[in-house]
């Protein structure tokens, strides 16, 4: 019997110490809805503001813009920018449509009391093809870094799918953060 005992002991040790962990550091995704969209992060609050471009046709599309207001609501609003290794900051995200497939999208998550966000695309093809096609996805993750003066999401990851997808929305789920 205390056999049976140290046995179980030692299975709920390995399991808690190996499963737990894990579980803990999944990365919870962030639902927008249109608008202004708050959310408490330590001791900031960050204004997501989901907007739409509507072109009347497969290739509208939803814009992400990102404040913080580190002085309370009637202070300043102070953008913060997303950047990547090579380029210029932009001010703005996006995802992208086409009447066939999601060819980028774009999804917000909190991690280990950290804010990320994901921009998932497809690459590897031009149009039409792209559209049409099964290829390879970028997902690209910018981790905000919590500065009240220069606040800003720096790309801190880049990887590419293990297999193809026709929508990137769908490939950021299945293989995206958290996965």
């Amino acid at each position: 019997m205390e056999r049976i005992s140290n046995f179980l002991c030692f299975l709920f040790c390995f399991l808690v110490s190996n499963i737990a962990p894990a579980f803990a550091a999944q990365a919870q995704p962030i639902p927008l809805k249109e608008g202004i969209n708050t959310i408490a992060l330590n001791q900031l609050q960050i204004h997501i503001i989901k907007g739409r471009v509507e072109l009347m046709n497969a290739h509208s599309f939803d814009t992400y813009t990102m404040y913080i207001t580190p002085n309370g609501a009637n202070g300043a609003w102070l953008q913060v920018p997303f950047s990547n290794r090579t380029s210029p900051p932009d001010y703005f995200l996006n995802n992208a449509e086409s009447a066939d497939s999601n060819i980028q999208s774009i999804d917000f998550y909190k991690k280990d009391n950290n804010l990320y966000v994901l921009r998932t695309t497809k690459f590897g093809l031009r149009a039409p093809e792209l559209n049409l096609k099964k290829t390879k996805v970028k997902f690209r993750t910018y981790k905000f870094n919590e500065d009240v003066d220069t606040p800003i999401l720096l790309e801190s990851e880049e990887k590419e799918s293990r297999t193809t997808w026709l929508n990137a929305d769908e490939a950021a789920k299945f293989e995206g953060m958290g996965n």
